[in-house]
């Protein structure tokens, strides 16, 4: 909610100051972004957006949410990273999203006891699996830059204390701030499995699950954020971001800013997530500095 509520307060700073921009201001509480409710991501921008014809699902209430048109999105968000605290900042200008694919792969096997099976005639796929997620990591490292790759869920059956493996299901997540980034180490991470499960002798499934290109934010609107920074006296640090957002999905429908506010250790998705009180003050200033200044290329 620290978005929506920096939000309210730039529109309650200009109500209170009686001042009237040329554009209309709206705010969103948009929903389920991580799509844990429903299996689709970023669910209500996308029905903002416009976006959900592309989705062969039956949504035709959530249709009728489309936006008629928009001049620019904002966002604001705590960075997820330790960047900006590790910089000593606490603000900064986001450059964009990065491009994010991820798959389901699937390990078969034999299962077999424990204890009769012999080490050299086995055909565990759970040691298979850690194998690949091994190597999804190697490969993250030895592309360096922003490029990563995360399993972030396993799982293996029969399941039993005394039974080798004969299957093991696990994600594999990655991403880059460019797309070709990121469709070379998904390809070179998924080849490297398709080796380990030859040699291995298992098999290999792998589903593509979810797939979203990198989205830049708008060059004009990066310009007046940095204007708003410095405006406030802060360093001005442009980062992008490796999570997703909704601003990913709006830029369907208009040009978009984000706002980075740093947070403790980059901790995020956790009990132990946390922001500086003085730090939503700034961004709260900084943000209405952001919007005033787009009167200056708005169109009337």
């Amino acid at each position: 909610p620290l978005g929506i509520m920096l939000g309210i307060e730039c529109v309650a700073a200009l109500h209170d100051a009686g001042e009237r921009l040329r554009f209309p201001i709206e705010i969103y509480a948009f929903g389920d972004e991580e799509g844990s409710r429903f299996p689709l991501a970023m669910l209500t921008s996308r029905a903002v957006a416009g976006t959900l014809d592309a989705v062969p699902r039956d949504f035709d209430a959530y249709r009728q949410a489309r936006h008629p048109g928009a001049f620019a999105y904002l966002e604001a968000h705590i960075e997820q990273g330790p960047v900006l605290e590790a910089d000593g900042l606490a603000l900064g200008t986001v450059t964009g999203i990065a491009a994010q694919r991820r798959f389901g792969i699937k390990v078969g096997g034999r299962a077999g006891h424990a204890g009769t099976t012999a080490m050299t005639l086995r055909r565990d796929a759970l040691a298979a699996a850690a194998a690949m997620i091994l190597t999804a990591e190697q490969e993250a490292l030895a592309a360096g830059g922003d490029r990563v790759a995360t399993v972030g869920t396993v799982t293996a059956g029969p399941g039993a204390a005394n039974v080798v493996p004969g299957a093991a299901i696990f994600t594999l997540d990655v991403r880059a701030a460019r797309d070709a980034d990121c469709a070379a180490l998904a390809d070179s991470i998924i080849d490297r499995f398709g080796q380990i499960a030859a040699v291995r002798g298992v098999t290999l499934s792998v589903d593509a699950l979810h797939s979203l290109p990198a989205s830049p934010c708008d060059p004009q609107l990066m310009t007046l954020m940095d204007g708003a920074l410095a405006g406030e006296g802060l360093r001005v640090r442009r980062l992008v971001s490796g999570a997703g957002h909704d601003a990913m999905i709006l830029s369907a429908l208009c040009p978009t800013a984000m706002l980075f506010i740093r947070c403790r250790e980059g901790i995020s998705h956790n009990p132990a997530e946390s922001l500086l009180p003085e730090d939503a003050d700034l961004a709260a200033r900084t943000m209405l500095r952001f919007i005033k200044s787009l009167e200056d290329i708005h169109r009337a």
